[in-house]
Order: structure tokens, then C-alpha cells, then sequence
């Protein structure tokens, strides 16, 4: 009979014609039993790779740092240079210049010829204006022409006029200050040399055969006390109508003055005594003085002897008595040393030297001097000390001296604090050179 296992299969039994190895029970348990071995593993694979991970980052931070450690630049240092020159402070003022004195012409009625036009000189004798065909004339004399001079009369301006005309060689023989025929006869020539006629005490006009009545009437004669004189105002265009003020005039002699800005010489006592040099053309060489007001404050004397108020001292140069001038010292010119000076100085320059260091001398930034309160020195970049001593400073160098020094060497310059020029030993901002202890 034919062997078979369907029956047992069909009947429910276990066994499926296995070799005896186990039941299909005894499978699923083992494949249960192989799953958690399987997790173990990729957690392990897990576990090791997040330590090679965590290694790798640890190891490249390491060596980041000990790079960063190595290639760690040095501090930077400042450093300059000694080197050859000359310091100077020079301040530079500008020249103005003001009158000795001032004069107002004074003149009532019509301008027939045309007068003396402005910036114009008059000397002695000179016919500054026309007053209804009456000249007004400049004369010399302490004493203002306050009254008519004519023949009979006596006193100081009398006398004026007398040596006036003889200066111009029209020669009185009478008694100074007695106006005689002599002196009668002196003015009508010379009324007549300049084209004009000769009238009496009244203003009328003489004849030639009255000539010992010619007379001065009061205003066609002005004294002053300095000559020549200068125009500051024109004196009159024919056919103009006058009421009293004819011009302005003022003495050519000068007053000069320079102005330095304040921020350059706050204290005008420094200034006295200087040297100083003046660009005209070619440079000259000047004193200064003391101290002097201001162009717009200058006031010269009145040439009249307080008759009657004049231009302004500084009214010659119109662009100065427009400029500002209180920001400015001003000190008085002493001693021009024989220089032509010019009468308008308009942008004459003059310039003083403050305070100079030795020539070509060795110099270095006052940052760089290091200082101990007792000495001074100089670092080199090995640090190497270079013991120096100061001189001049100004505008943030030094003068400075020592054996060791050479032209070009390089010093720091600390940046800890601890310059001398940081601790206030060196003052070298003002420029005046005044805390040195080298040698000048």
C-alpha cells in the first residue's frame, strides 16, 4: 500500500514531514529571539557612530585652537623716526598804518575850480580848494586861522603867515607878527603868482595901486601843524554848492602798526623788541614795539589845535577801516630801519619769528619721549634706551640731543600712557618751546 502523509496533515497533525529538527512552533521562537540581537547592533552602530562623530569634533576643535595659539600676531607698535630740521613758530600780522593827524577844511559857497581830489598832497602854499573864486590855502602853524588877517593887526597867526610867505620866498621885512605894508606887499604878490587877485578885509577885490590893503579873510587860509597834508575826501568839483565841510585831509607821516590774530599772540609783551620781517618788493627787516590801539582807534592830533574834528586816523585805507580788527594784537612798528614804508599798506604782510630751535637740528614726535620726571629718553624697536634731552617744541615735535642719536632711527612711541608728552611733562601745544632743557 502506497505511504502517505496526507491523512495526518489533513487531521490536524504536527509533524509536516519535517526530518525531526522541531515544529514550526520552535521556528517563530527562534526568529523571536534574533530581533532584539539585530536592535542591540544598530544601537551599538548608533552609539559608536555618534562617538567618532563627537571624537572628530573635539580633535578639529583642538587643533583650531592650537592654530589660532601659533600663528597669534605679534601687538602692533607705533613707532616714528628722529630726524633733521628746524623748528620755528612764526606768527604772521598784517601792516596798517594811521595818520600823525587830521584836519577838516571848512568852506561856505560854490566850488569854481575843481579842489584837491582824493589821496592828492598838498605842501605849503598849496591852493586846496575854490570858494567863489577865492583859493583856500595851506599854510604851516601851530595856530588855527581863527579870525581875518589884515594890515594893522598883530598876533601869533600873523606871524604864521609871515613865515609862510617867507618860506615861499615872498620875504616881510616888518616885525613878526605885526602885519605891515611889508607883509601886505609879500601876500599880494604871491595871490597874484598863483592867478588869483588880491581883495581887502571885506573880500572885495583891489586894484594894483591898493595892494597895501591886501588882506587874509578868515577861511581862505588853513594851519596846520604838519606838512604835507593828504586828501582823504575830494575838496570840492566845480559848481558844487558847499555848507561848511569842504574836505577831510590828514598827514601824510604815518603811524604804523601790525595786527597778529589773537590765537597766534595772545600776549602782545612777547612781541616787544622783535625782529621782525616785512615783504615789500624785496624783505626788510623791522623792530616792533609795544603795544598800539587798533587802525579804527587811532586817533592822531587834531592839526588844528581842537578847532574843528576831522576823518577818522585810519580813513586813508578804506579796506582797512572795513576790516575787523578785534581779533587781532596789535603792536606798534619801533624802528622801520630806513625802509620806505608805503602810505596805504593794503596787504603788506610782516612776519616774527616766536621762538626757533638750533639749525638742522635732531627732531622726533614729542609722543615718542618717555620721561621719569628726572631724565628723558627714547625706546628702539630691540628696546634699546636712548637717553636724549629735550629742547625746543612746537606743533607736537622736539628738539632733542644725545650721544647715540642718528638721523632715521626708529623709536616707538608707547601707547600705555606713559610718554612724557601723555604726562604733561613736555608742553609742546603753545609752541613756545619753553619746557626744554637743551641748550639753544
Amino acid at each position: 500500500m502506497r505511504h502517505t502523509t496526507r491523512g495526518k496533515a489533513a487531521s490536524g497533525g504536527k509533524e509536516r514531514g519535517f526530518d525531526g529538527s522541531g515544529t514550526p512552533d520552535v521556528a517563530i521562537a527562534e526568529k523571536n529571539n534574533r530581533a532584539p540581537s539585530r536592535l542591540g547592533s544598530v544601537l551599538l552602530g548608533a552609539l559608536l557612530a555618534l562617538m567618532l562623530v563627537v571624537g572628530t569634533c573635539v580633535a578639529t576643535l583642538g587643533i583650531r585652537a592650537e592654530w589660532e595659539r601659533e600663528t597669534e600676531p605679534e601687538p602692533i607698535k607705533v613707532t616714528t623716526t628722529v630726524r633733521r630740521t628746524t623748528l620755528r613758530h612764526n606768527a604772521t600780522g598784517r601792516l596798517e598804518a594811521s595818520s600823525h593827524g587830521k584836519i577838516t577844511v571848512r568852506a561856505t559857497g560854490t566850488v569854481t575850480r575843481n579842489g584837491l581830489v582824493a589821496g592828492a598832497e598838498a605842501a605849503e602854499g598849496n591852493v586846496i580848494g575854490t570858494i567863489d573864486e577865492r583859493p583856500v590855502l595851506l599854510m604851516q602853524g601851530d595856530v588855527p586861522a581863527y579870525r581875518t588877517m589884515a594890515p594893522n593887526m598883530s598876533g601869533t597867526d600873523v606871524r604864521q603867515l609871515q613865515a609862510a610867505l617867507g618860506r615861499l620866498g615872498y620875504v616881510s621885512y616888518d616885525e613878526a607878527g605885526t602885519y605891515g605894508e611889508s607883509t601886505a606887499l609879500a601876500l599880494y604878490h604871491f595871490m597874484r603868482n598863483l592867478g588869483f587877485a588880491t581883495v581887502d578885509a571885506s573880500g572885495a577885490e583891489l586894484a594894483s595901486a591898493d595892494w597895501k590893503n591886501s588882506a587874509i579873510p578868515q577861511g581862505q587860509v588853513v594851519f596846520a601843524s604838519q606838512l604835507p597834508l593828504r586828501a582823504v575826501t575830494t575838496c570840492g568839483i566845480a559848481g558844487q554848492q558847499v555848507q561848511d565841510k569842504l574836505c577831510g585831509m590828514e598827514t601824510v607821516a604815518r603811524d604804523y602798526m601790525v595786527g597778529f590774530l589773537k590765537v597766534d599772540v595772545p600776549d602782545v609783551t612777547v612781541l616787544a623788541g622783535k625782529e621782525a620781517t616785512i615783504l615789500l618788493g624785496e624783505p626788510a627787516t623791522v623792530t616792533l614795539g609795544g603795544s598800539c590801539a587798533s587802525p579804527q582807534n587811532a586817533v592822531g592830533d587834531d592839526l588844528e589845535g581842537g578847532a574843528s574834528t576831522g576823518a577818522s586816523a585810519s580813513s586813508l585805507s578804506d579796506s582797512a577801516s572795513e576790516r575787523q580788527v578785534e581779533d587781532r594784537t596789535w603792536v606798534c612798528l619801533a624802528d622801520a630801519r630806513g625802509v620806505s614804508l608805503p602810505v596805504d599798506p593794503g596787504e603788506t604782510m610782516v612776519t616774527v619769528t616766536l621762538g626757533a630751535s638750533a639749525e638742522n637740528t635732531f627732531v622726533t614726535d614729542v609722543v615718542a619721549l618717555r620721561g621719569d620726571g628726572t631724565s628723558r629718553w627714547l625706546e628702539q624697536r630691540n628696546g634699546e634706551r636712548v637717553d636724549v634731552k629735550m629742547g625746543f617744541c612746537y606743533q607736537g615735535e622736539c628738539e632733542i640731543s644725545g650721544e647715540n642719536l642718528k638721523e632715521g632711527m626708529v623709536v616707538i612711541v608707547p601707547t600705555d600712557g606713559s610718554s612724557a608728552g601723555a604726562a604733561g611733562e613736555v608742553s609742546a601745544a603753545d609752541g613756545t618751546g619753553t619746557a626744554g632743557d637743551v641748550s639753544q
